[in-house]
């Protein structure tokens, strides 16, 4: 990851999340994009680059596996991150290096993982949050 360029990409469809992970990535990143459904998630991920992106898996429209999955056909690689109460029944589906946070989660840990994103990360699983 270019550390003086940080682009992240929210795909959430919850208001308020949505604008608290924004406040707290911004600290940490040059450009975050939301994206209140799959539909748009995925146009967003064809339309630009970014470094990380966060996703739910229960979206409006095309849901959170599909956008992962619009994500490994890229030609680049961003760094995953899903934010989930359901992760668990779906880990088989994330791209290797995807870190899950299982809903509900310590808020700063999004936080921490933003800041560190040019640091290799261990894969997160629901039980290390």
């Amino acid at each position: 990851m270019n550390q003086s360029r940080c682009a992240v990409l929210i795909v959430e469809d919850d208001d308020k999340l949505q604008e608290l992970l924004r406040t707290l990535i911004s600290r940490h990143c040059t450009s975050v994009d939301l994206a209140a459904d799959g539909e748009q998630g995925i146009e967003m991920l064809r339309a630009g680059t970014y470094d990380a992106v966060i996703v739910d898996l229960m979206l409006p429209k095309k849901n959170g596996l599909l956008v992962i999955d619009a994500i490994a056909s890229l030609s680049y690689s961003p760094r995953v991150i899903v934010l989930s109460a359901i992760s668990r029944y779906f880990q088989d589906r994330f791209p290797e290096g995807t870190m899950v946070l299982q809903k509900p989660f310590e808020i700063e840990k999004v936080a921490d993982l933003i800041a560190n994103l040019h640091e290799p990360h261990p894969e997160l699983s629901p039980s290390a949050t």
